[in-house]
C-alpha cells in the first residue's frame, strides 16, 4: 500500500469567505487536529456521506436526510477521525474566527484549524 501524508492549514480572516479544498479518494484517510486556534464553536468540522450524496455545497434537505452518516468536530489536538473512502464521502465544513472580544491582539481576527492528512491508497493495478 502507498501512504500519503498531507498538512492542510485552514486559515480564514473575519472578512474571507474561502472554503477548505476538496478531499482526494483512496482507500483509508486519517485525519488528525494539529492545532485549532480562534475557531468558533460549531465550526470547523467535518462531515461523513454515504455515497448517495452528491457532489457539491450540501442543502439544507441533505443536511436532513439520511445519506448524513456523521457529523463531527475535532476539538483537542490528536483528535482523529478515520474514513474508509470507498465506502462513504466526507467533507471539511468551513471554519468561521471566534466571536470578536475573545481574543486581543495579533491574530484575534484569524481562524487557524491545522490537520495532518494521511491518506492509504492501494498501488497501481490493483
Amino acid at each position: 500500500r502507498h501512504r500519503h501524508r498531507h498538512r492542510h492549514r485552514h486559515r480564514r480572516h473575519r472578512l474571507s469567505h474561502r472554503t477548505p479544498p476538496p478531499q482526494d479518494s483512496a482507500e483509508l484517510t486519517m485525519i488528525i487536529l494539529m492545532r485549532r486556534h480562534n475557531v468558533a464553536e460549531g465550526s470547523g468540522g467535518n462531515r461523513v456521506w454515504n455515497l448517495e450524496q452528491r457532489c457539491g455545497k450540501p442543502t439544507d434537505d441533505d443536511l436532513a436526510s439520511p445519506r448524513l452518516v456523521r457529523s463531527h468536530i475535532l476539538r483537542r489536538r490528536f483528535d482523529a477521525l478515520v474514513v474508509l473512502d470507498r465506502e462513504v464521502k466526507h467533507e471539511a465544513c468551513p471554519i468561521f474566527v471566534a466571536a470578536a472580544g475573545d481574543l486581543e491582539g495579533p491574530g484575534a481576527d484569524t481562524a487557524v484549524r491545522d490537520v495532518l492528512t494521511i491518506e492509504v491508497r492501494r498501488p497501481r493495478g490493483l
